[in-house]
């Protein structure tokens, strides 16, 4: 089933997606606007956006 997604819904997930991990983004989105998305649906939603993530783990700091 196609979902549709309002204005405010879209905005949350482009500014939401560049701080939240998708899992993170998914639980948040789910809890604020009462919905069902899965994590999958969330993924493919952010790449329809054009929002990209970083691949791989983030770099270890250490300590000098």
């Amino acid at each position: 089933m196609n979902r549709v997604y309002n204005l405010e819904e879209l905005d949350f997930i482009r500014n939401q997606s560049r701080v939240m991990t998708d899992a993170k983004l998914t639980e948040t989105f789910n809890e604020q606007f009462g919905k069902a998305v899965s994590f999958t649906a969330m993924r493919k939603l952010r790449q329809r956006l054009g929002i990209v993530k970083k691949h791989g783990r983030p770099v270890k700091k250490i300590d000098s």
